[in-house]
């Protein structure tokens, strides 16, 4: 599996092996390129570009489909209600809601649509839309570079499809070139905002009302993820989960929103890229601290543990027996 990510500046590629739905990282590289190579999300320059991913491709000894990585700027994301209506008016519904909300005309976008979830309301929908003249340079790349397609995302998304979570959580993709806050709805991601800043207060806001938006809905958020450094991190769990004692802590656990560093132990370097890193999450690590997401050495450990104890407390009755006969 190859992750590709392409900027105005630098192209990135990554190879991941996949086992189970757990995602790891083999190999990564990037190439620079000059920033008239790729403009507004288009290939302009072919030539260099399929040169410098033919150069990725080496480096790294991968083949085969590509996930390709666009940035939010060029993938426009948005969470729509339809409201319940027989199949002939839903057609026509559907269409003028999206129309609303695309940045271009319909017919110059290529748009997917995923159910996030149906109640007595109608059907709460995801759109994503891309412009066909973007998909369309970055196929043409791929096919020259004898790669094809697999699917298109954004960059936070690329981290978010590693994620394994229930219901609704929002990932907080700080350290991307772009950094967003990404909602997630049953392990899919549904909607997707560009921050203006990396600004503490500007993420705390931006989640806080989506939060809130979501709530509205009947889809409760009470998970936070963070993609960032460890100040980032320590900076937003504080806007959350402020420094209080134990009673005042206990009494407000239901209904709370919980924050967790998706990515522990990572160094600095390796936080460079927004897609395909998840070498934490390859060993097993899920990103809800639980008792029962045990890793498997701890697993042997008490199962040896248990066995030392139960032999020894077996002797120790055997010889009590001994004594009293």
């Amino acid at each position: 599996m190859l992750g590709l990510q392409c900027t105005e500046s630098t192209i990135r590629i990554a190879a991941a092996k996949k086992s189970g739905q757990l995602l790891s990282v083999q190999a990564r590289a990037e190439q620079k390129i000059l920033k008239d190579v790729i403009s507004e999300g288009i290939v302009i320059d072919s030539e260099q570009t399929i040169d410098a991913l033919k150069k990725l491709k080496s480096s790294i000894k991968r083949s085969g489909k590509a996930t390709l990585c666009l940035s939010p700027s060029t993938v426009h994301t948005r969470l729509l209600r339809i409201p319940r209506l027989r199949s002939g008016r839903l057609t026509s519904a559907l269409r003028k809601e999206i129309e609303s909300v695309l940045p271009g005309e319909m017919n110059d976008m290529h748009i997917l649509i995923t159910p996030v979830r149906r109640d007595n309301r109608g059907t709460r929908i995801a759109v994503t839309a891309v412009r066909k003249d973007v998909i369309s340079s970055y196929r043409n790349l791929l096919k020259a570079s004898k790669l094809s397609m697999g699917r298109v995302t954004t960059t936070a998304l690329a981290l978010g499809d590693m994620l394994k979570h229930t219901n609704a959580f929002v990932l907080v993709n700080i350290e991307d070139a772009e950094p967003s806050v990404v909602v997630f709805y049953g392990g899919q991601p549904v909607d997707e905002h560009v921050l203006s800043s990396a600004a503490p207060q500007t993420i705390l806001s931006t989640v806080r009302a989506l939060i809130a938006e979501y709530r509205e809905d009947d889809m409760h958020i009470q998970h936070v993820a963070v993609h960032g450094s460890k100040e980032a991190f320590a900076k937003i769990e504080q806007g959350f989960i402020p420094k209080k004692n134990a009673e005042e802590k206990r009494e407000e656990m239901e209904g709370a929103v919980t924050v967790e560093h998706v990515l522990p132990g990572l160094k600095k370097d390796d936080l460079v890229w927004g897609g395909l890193i998840a070498s934490s999450l390859g060993k097993g690590l899920d990103i809800r601290k639980s008792a029962s997401s045990l890793s498997f050495k701890q697993c042997v450990l008490f199962g040896f543990s248990t066995v030392v104890a139960s032999y020894f407390l077996w002797r120790i009755v055997q010889i009590q027996l001994v004594s009293f006969s």
